[in-house]
């Protein structure tokens, strides 16, 4: 990654580091605690609809001087472009997720982000975008070698030719993602970033995901959910409500630098949301052995906001003969079971006054356009290929 544009001093000035600037072990060490420490991952600018831009300059703009953070693409950039402005020789990797998935899942997608660090004669592992269970130490590229961070225990255990990544959560071991050692040119993160941030069936699209660690703890929030979780297991939970909720945890507490006026949009934002809602798994494979996406297998209704893109006009063809005006029964090559026409997310439909719903292409329609409005949408994209961007923040229900 080109660093011509990064400035080292102000990125050490935000983690609050103030060592020794040569490519070791201890200041690696010390970079990712306090990165980890300073850095909150976040999903507001995707949540409000302004997308992720992961060149250098944006991210140094957003994560340094606004004093932000972000997900996955942003911080590990941003740490990708520091370690290298220390001397460190550092190698860009893609992982897998596969938390929260049973072990004969198909395969997902190379869609987190993460970096080989080498020292000497060692290689690491250094990722501090993983959400809840990000790693905050950096661990060897050793096999089946348990690994204490301030945090959870970690170790790398063997996946065919790649690394698998596991944490240990009480008594058990969590899979996470896996890798190979491959190195990744930056435009494939472009292209997973752009889907995650655009994809209307992301989960960063509509819901509120931040997490950081602290202390011997970690804090998440999901949605109106938010959790202060020891490392002994010991949870505090709370439910926001409102703009002064909001504003004390989103700015006070995770230390996010955030204008009123956003933090008013997300409080907004959130009220539909229920109190006792749970993480949603918005990529759910097809039980069918095809593991093709089938009509209505993943359609859903999604909140619309001011920020969200004006509506457009319906997809659908609603004249009497177009197919998705006739029953399913009637449609070619449709079974009339495999039309369903329910939605999957949220659980309450009813819950969501003046929401919109998609069509077909995945254009937003709001109600009233069509007699397709004020159902649940048959949404016909393909969503078989990315469950991990529903599992890698499964955490914050479970563990937070």
């Amino acid at each position: 990654m080109l660093n011509a544009i990064f400035d080292l001093d102000a990125y050490c000035d935000r983690i609050g580091y103030a060592g020794p600037r040569e490519p070791d072990l201890p200041v690696l060490q010390a970079v990712i605690a306090g990165h980890v420490a300073a850095m909150a991952f976040e999903d507001i600018d995707v949540l409000l609809g302004r997308g992720v831009r992961i060149d250098v300059a944006s991210i140094q703009e957003k994560l340094v001087q606004r004093r932000r953070g972000g997900y996955c693409f942003e911080q590990n950039g941003l740490l990708e472009v520091a370690l290298e402005s220390l001397g460190f020789t550092v190698q860009p990797l893609a992982a897998r997720v596969i938390r929260g998935l049973p072990p004969t899942a198909p395969a997902t997608a190379r869609g987190h982000k993460l970096l080989r660090v080498n020292i000497v004669d060692d290689s690491y592992l250094a990722d501090v975008g993983f959400g809840n269970l990000t790693p905050t130490a950096p661990l060897a590229l050793r096999l089946e070698e348990v690994q204490s961070t301030p945090h959870e225990s970690y170790r790398l255990m063997s996946r065919g030719t790649e690394f698998e990544l596991q944490a240990r959560l009480g008594d058990a071991w969590d899979s996470l993602y896996h890798f190979p050692l491959d190195p990744v040119p930056a435009v494939d993160y472009e292209m997973v970033d752009w889907f995650c941030a655009t994809f209307p069936g992301s989960p960063f699209i509509a819901n509120l995901i931040v997490a950081r660690p602290g202390h011997r703890q970690r804090s998440t929030l999901f949605n109106r959910r938010f959790a202060i979780r020891d490392i002994d297991g010991k949870a505090t939970r709370r439910v926001l409500n409102g703009f002064g909720d909001y504003h004390e945890i989103l700015v006070d507490h995770f230390g996010l630098s955030l204008a009123e006026d956003d933090v008013a949009v997300i409080a907004t934002t959130m009220e539909p949301h229920a109190a006792d809602e749970e993480v949603m798994c918005f990529f759910q494979l097809s039980a069918r052995s095809d593991k093709r996406p089938r009509y209505g297998a993943t359609c859903q209704r999604i909140p619309t906001h001011p920020t969200h893109a004006p509506a457009r006009r319906c997809s659908y063809d609603c004249s009497p003969n177009s197919p998705s005006s006739r029953p399913a029964s009637t449609r070619s090559g449709i079974a009339a079971t495999s039309c369903r026409r329910r939605p999957r997310w949220p659980r309450r439909p009813d819950r969501w006054p003046g929401t919109g719903h998609y069509g077909r292409n995945g254009r937003l329609v709001a109600d009233g356009d069509c007699p397709h409005a004020g159902t649940a949408s048959i949404y016909d994209k393909c969503h078989v290929n990315f469950p991990q961007l529903s599992t890698l923040f499964h955490a914050p229900a479970e563990h937070g």
